[in-house]
């Protein structure tokens, strides 16, 4: 992945963070700074891990790992962390690099299967 590429999901990674900060300020739901932090490491850590990775499997490993642990962090404030737009952006933003990689078309969603979200 470029540098480029890069800075298209961070962009993406940073509405998602920034909608919950949002969301955080007006105290409208029942999650903390923390778990809004912990959402950005996690989308961090996977943006991190999938840059150089060339093997599908592995990237989808990734992919997969990365959702289970936003499914685990979202359950742990009931639900209430992604909401409708969150939701949008981080699908957008796993299907994004999956394109960049390669490895799909744009019409796939591969975050359907172990989301709960």
């Amino acid at each position: 992945m470029n540098d480029e590429q890069v800075t298209e999901l961070n962009l993406i990674k940073n509405n998602v963070i920034d909608s919950m900060n949002t969301i955080l300020e007006h105290n409208i739901d029942d999650f903390s700074k923390s778990h809004v932090m912990r959402c950005g490491l996690i989308l961090e850590s996977f943006i991190e891990s999938i840059k150089d990775i060339s093997i599908k499997n592995l990237f989808f490993d990734i992919a997969k790992d990365t959702i289970l642990q936003l499914n685990k962090l979202n359950n742990s404030v009931a639900g209430s962390l992604i909401d409708v737009m969150e939701r949008k952006e981080i699908i957008e933003l796993i299907n994004r690099a999956c394109i960049l990689k390669q490895f799909n078309g744009t019409d796939e969603d591969i975050t359907k299967d172990w989301r709960e979200w």
